[in-house]
């Protein structure tokens, strides 16, 4: 025997912000395709969350990459750390990330950059994105005109919006911007 052995087996690779991105580009397709209003917004409604989700996704993985090196670097930097990678932490969430503005903050303190470099216009532009993801999550009939007032609108440009936000991101801290951010139609992932 060569120490070696066989088994079945797979394993599937899972990429949040790619999948939730993806994910966005295909109901953004589906609200444009379709007849009925309803259907319409069902769809607006997912493309919009799935969105705000792939960025939050991928400032959770930055976050804690850079965290992982050194919790040092930032207030409660263990804290946060161990509250971004662990669901199951015991760890009560840092008042810092409790907002995307916020986490956006400890990213750009994490890497010594001003913290203006990732809140300017791009951040102010997807910031309308999530406050439509915050009003859509949290409902009120108070919120119905605004929500779909403004959701027609906002899901259009999106992708956009959350396209130059990543690549203003990844340009501070000097690294590649993932490709599929650069998608402008839903792909299949295999």
């Amino acid at each position: 025997m060569d120490g070696t052995s066989e088994m079945d087996g797979s394993i599937t690779i899972t990429n949040m912000e790619h999948e939730m991105y993806n994910d966005g580009l295909f109901f953004l397709g589906k609200s444009n395709s379709c007849e009925g209003t309803f259907e319409k917004w069902r769809y607006q409604r997912f493309a919009i969350i799935s969105f705000c989700t792939s960025f939050e996704s991928f400032l959770h993985k930055k976050i804690v990459s850079k965290l992982t090196i050194d919790d040092t670097v930032v207030e409660k930097g263990s804290d946060i750390l161990n509250y971004l990678s662990d669901p199951e932490s015991k760890v009560k969430r840092p008042f810092i990330i409790a907002t995307v503005k916020g986490k956006l903050r400890v990213l750009a303190d994490a890497n010594g950059l001003d913290q203006e470099a990732f809140l300017g216009e791009e951040f102010k532009e997807f910031e309308k994105i999530i406050h439509l993801r915050n009003k859509i999550v949290h409902f009120s009939r108070s919120n119905f005109d605004s929500v779909y007032l403004e959701m027609d609108n906002l899901v259009e440009v999106a992708p956009e919006f959350l396209r130059s936000l990543v690549m203003i991101i990844c340009e501070e801290l000097n690294e590649n911007v993932p490709g599929f951010y650069l998608e402008t139609e839903y792909k299949d992932i295999d």
